[in-house]
């Protein structure tokens, strides 16, 4: 059989084919530039990431030796910047205390003798004298923080106290109101004498005394000016001078003035005697003296209730004999004399 003759590819289909084999190269060629592309990329950020941490690059990443987490760089606290030291005020306490020593001692001095018995011209001048030393001393403040700021404060609270002192024997008032406010200025007085004594001065006597006469008013061995303002006057055991003033042999011939009279007379004596276990041990021959002034009245009232007149008038006589005694053992207890002034303010309304 004849063979069939070869067919030979015409020109056109070569064309074809050749432009085939021509493109799958090139694309080959473009898959293999990427492909080193990328290997290229990822081997220098590995070596830049290594050289990174290896040299410690600012903003760079740090892992963490044990867990490998990476960390943000923490920024420092800024410092504070410490403040100047203050100047220390100097102390001039002394020279402070020099210039106002005599104005301050004559103005305690002239309150503490304060009395209704005064003439009102010797009184004003007191209370002018004392308006004066006010005035200055508040127009002359010290430095806040210097040695001497809390003498001179404490001045100034005693100042006001003291001042309702000269208004209370400038204007109307009670026994018992005139030494409430005189107890209320001894204690501000006393506060004064500790800061004064905080500052180490130099005392001059006796203007200076007032201070250690403060102290004892209220903390001394035997406190009794202040058990006299604070039991006598300010619970007012002392109207009992006032009820034995108002017995007399006319007025024991009422039975009714006797009766009332002996009433008063056992109330007062109850309530003394009762507070009578918390006086200081100094005041209780004093004390006894007021009991037995108050027994002898009531026995002296109950005879004239029975008719025994001669009896009422030797027990009138002994009561007001142990009043004046009262007064003569407080004496002994202080340098202040409780006498004649003590007694004719306590019989004042």
């Amino acid at each position: 059989m004849a063979k069939a003759p070869e067919k030979k590819p015409t020109p056109k289909r070569a064309a074809k084919a050749s432009k085939a084999r021509s493109s799958g190269g090139a694309g080959r060629d473009i898959l293999h530039v990427i492909l080193i592309a990328l290997i290229s990329t990822v081997l220098f950020t590995a070596i830049a990431l290594a050289a990174s941490v290896a040299i410690g690059v600012p903003g760079g990443i740090q892992f963490n030796s044990v867990a490998a987490v990476p960390t943000a760089n923490v920024t420092a606290a800024p410092t504070s910047t410490p403040l100047p030291t203050a100047t220390p005020i100097p102390c001039e306490a002394q020279a402070w205390w020099d210039a106002n020593r005599d104005a301050t001692a004559q103005v305690i001095t002239d309150m503490t003798s304060l009395s209704i018995n005064l003439p009102p011209g010797e009184l004003r001048a007191k209370a002018d004298a004392f308006a004066a030393w006010r005035t200055g001393l508040e127009g002359a403040p010290v430095l806040d923080g210097a040695c001497n700021t809390p003498t001179y404060r404490a001045l100034l609270d005693f100042s006001s106290s003291a001042q309702a002192v000269f208004d209370s024997f400038l204007t109307t008032s009670t026994h018992q109101q005139r030494g409430q406010v005189f107890l209320t200025a001894m204690d501000s007085l006393l506060r004064a004498a500790d800061e004064w004594q905080t500052l180490a001065l130099s005392p001059v006597s006796p203007q200076d005394d007032w201070v250690v006469a403060a102290v004892d008013f209220s903390r001394g061995e035997c406190p009794a000016q202040r058990w006299y303002y604070d039991i006598l006057v300010g619970r007012d055991f002392l109207r009992y001078y006032r009820l034995l003033d108002g017995v007399t042999p006319q007025t024991i011939a009422d039975t009714g003035l006797t009766q009332t009279a002996l009433r008063d007379t056992r109330d007062l004596r109850n309530a003394f005697a009762t507070d009578s276990a918390a006086f200081p041990e100094c005041v209780q021959p004093a004390s006894a003296r007021y009991l037995a002034s108050m027994d002898a009245l009531m026995a002296g009232l109950n005879d004239a209730l029975n008719g025994n007149v001669s009896g009422a008038a030797e027990r009138l006589t002994a009561a007001s004999s142990e009043a004046q005694q009262f007064f003569q053992e407080l004496a002994t207890l202080t340098s202040t004399a409780f006498s004649t002034r003590q007694l004719q303010e306590a019989l004042q309304p």
